[in-house]
């Protein structure tokens, strides 16, 4: 197990480095891109992830001499957007990184602009999103290609990089790390590694008090509103879990889905994006006109959800079986304490009973049982997952809880499995005893939902 944690921490100290140029045609719908990944760790175990529209033209040494032979597969339990690459080493009995590789790629992918022919559901984060107006490609779209680590789970998100970026038919570009620029062209450079992630097109961007604010169509007075409760949020977590909230500085993005019903937010720390139509889900709808204050108090809680994952996702990066369990219900979880402290009790109950009736017909596999991390699915990690939490706070306690948060947050780097969130527990000092209590009645308990519920309710 030692050896294998060395692996771990060994792989993550390793931040590669991105470089080429990335040329995109909002109108087309097209993405091509020239690149060099460098600075790749020492593993024989691993795959390079490519979104699935995207057509490698080559993979080449870091000289330029020759070309790499390459295999392919797809596996959606190590990543349902891209395909998996990997070179082989000699007779195909095995596989080899070199330490720099080049690529090239192209991809086509549809336009869609006209909200009367989009579906109702199927736009997400992993999707590489052209809307006529712009386009949005975030980490999860692999459309950089991943490094992913088959022996510990742990996927290289975050580059370091310098890359020029070309759209003849945009006016503004912006990419995870950097400042956006006006212009159809731009040369980005970062030393901190990112998650990279490009938002090009027709928009503006402003900024208030250090805080970026690309396509929000907010005038001051909203983002003004935006960016302190931002801060009270950081403060919240800074205080309680004692870890600083980054180097650098946010960004708020907005724009549209490519469907007619999506809404949600996603994190690509620094950017906080906001995906929904105008009318009720775009970022301005938010706010009260008059005001400018927040208009939803259900907003507070995304929000919290959202910076929880600075934390958890960012920082933290679960792997393994209970990679949604840590991934969404932990950082859940800890949205429902934040919204505690700045809202109020009442509303944290009413989100209780919501989540509650939700689930009340939801048959949870137990966590002990999860051998793949797609079984924990959407009810369980956004909504049976935090109750679980909640229904053992009111056995041990939040400050126990918050020190169980802290241990699992100085973990990084483990294997996130069910063996992973018993000995978490007892590393935050929860007595033995107490932790066979909340395994017996919260998740290895044939009555565990009927237990958990019962907490709660």
């Amino acid at each position: 197990m030692f050896a294998l944690l060395l692996l771990i921490l060994q792989g993550q100290a390793q931040t590669p480095h991105l470089t080429g140029e990335v040329r995109i045609s909002i109108e087309s719908g097209t993405l091509d891109a020239d690149l060099m990944l460098s600075n790749l760790p020492r593993t024989d175990n691993y795959s390079l992830v490519l979104n699935r529209g995207l057509n490698v033209e080559y993979f080449r040494d870091a000289g330029d001499s020759f070309h790499y032979g390459y295999r392919f597969e797809y596996d959606r339990n190590v990543n349902y957007e891209g395909f998996q690459y990997h070179f082989p080493s000699t007779g195909d009995k095995g596989r080899f990184l070199p330490r720099a590789f080049r690529v090239k790629y192209t991809g086509k992918f549809p336009v869609i602009s006209d909200t009367l022919r989009a579906t109702d559901w199927g736009d997400w984060k992993g999707n590489i999103a052209f809307n006529g107006q712009s386009v949005r490609a975030a980490e999860q779209t692999a459309w950089y290609p991943l490094l992913f680590d088959h022996e510990t789970g742990f996927k290289h998100l975050d580059y370091t990089y310098e890359v020029t970026i070309s759209c003849a038919d945009c006016s503004a570009i912006y990419f995870n790390g950097s400042e956006p620029v006006k212009g159809q062209q731009a040369t980005f450079h970062s030393d901190l590694p990112v998650p990279l992630m490009i938002f090009a097109g027709h928009f503006d961007f402003s900024f208030f008090d250090r805080v970026g604010f690309v396509n929000s169509g907010l005038r001051t007075e909203k983002q003004e509103t935006l960016v302190n409760l931002a801060d009270r949020i950081i403060e919240f977590y800074e205080e309680k879990i004692g870890i600083p909230f980054g180097k650098s500085s946010l960004v708020f993005l907005n724009t549209t889905p490519l469907s007619k019903r999506n809404a949600w937010m996603f994190v690509t720390y620094p950017t906080i994006a906001i995906v929904g139509r105008p009318g009720n889900y775009s970022l301005r709808d938010r706010f009260d006109p008059e005001t400018f204050q927040i208009r939803y108090e259900a907003f507070y809680a995304t929000m919290a959800h959202e910076f929880g994952h600075y934390y958890i996702g960012n920082y933290f990066r679960p792997n393994s079986t209970l990679f949604w369990f840590f991934g969404e219900g932990l950082t859940d979880y800890l949205s429902f304490l934040a919204v505690r402290k700045l809202v109020g009790e009442a509303f944290q109950q009413e989100k209780i009973a919501s989540y509650c009736k939700q689930v009340a017909d939801f048959e949870p596999i137990p966590l002990h049982k999860v051998t793949r991390a797609g079984e924990i699915c959407e009810w369980y990690k956004y909504r049976y997952a935090p109750l679980m939490l909640l229904a053992m706070e009111q056995e041990i306690g939040e400050e126990s809880m918050w020190a169980w948060i802290r241990e699992v947050l100085a973990s990084d780097g483990q294997v996130t499995d069910y063996d992973f969130l018993l000995s978490s527990f007892a590393r935050a000092g929860i007595p033995q005893e107490t932790i066979n209590y909340l395994v017996e009645q919260y998740i290895e308990s044939e009555e565990a939902k009927q237990n958990v519920l019962g907490k709660l309710q």
